[in-house]
């Protein structure tokens, strides 16, 4: 698989607060704390030691969409005080070969090529130094074709 990344540094801009920031808040306003507290749209595991919070969107085809039968999904992990954070973006069920693009928020994340399976994705890492944001809260997730049709979208729940 082919990934082609759109300006690294910029990615999350719009969606990033640094990772050295004191407080847990995401660019959009919503407190992590909150989130792990009600439970709303995550699952995580707790210790004595480090706490983990995991959020999932599932991504469908819309009415109409080309692609009927694409399916896809978005994760959001923190660890260690939203410390280490990691993102990953999935579509599969496409023609092998195909390119499209990964979109968080509104924001181009990168584009991919579907593998020999028909399967795309892309993953960022804080620990890789990359740009993961501090929230996904209320987020739309899409994957769209070259030319900008939305295969699949979903959104991360609310606080």
């Amino acid at each position: 698989m082919r990934i082609n990344l759109i300006a690294p540094i910029a990615l999350f801009a719009a969606l990033t607060v640094s990772a050295c920031a004191d407080t847990p808040l995401s660019p959009l306003g919503q407190d992590m704390t909150a989130a792990a507290a009600k439970g709303s749209g995550s699952s995580g595991t707790t210790s004595s030691s480090t706490a983990r919070i995991r959020v999932y969107a599932q991504l469908s085809a819309p009415a109409g969409a080309p692609y009927a039968n694409a399916k896809g999904e978005a994760k959001w992990d923190s660890r260690n005080s939203n410390s280490k954070r990691e993102f990953e973006i999935e579509v599969e069920h496409l023609p092998a070969g195909m390119a499209v693009e990964f979109f968080l928020a509104g924001t181009s994340l990168g584009t991919a090529t579907t593998n020999s399976f028909g399967k795309a994705q892309l993953n960022f890492s804080t620990e890789l130094r990359q740009s993961v944001p501090t929230s996904v809260s209320g987020a739309t997730a899409e994957v769209k074709t070259a030319a900008g049709v939305v295969i699949v979208t979903g959104a991360f729940a609310s606080n």
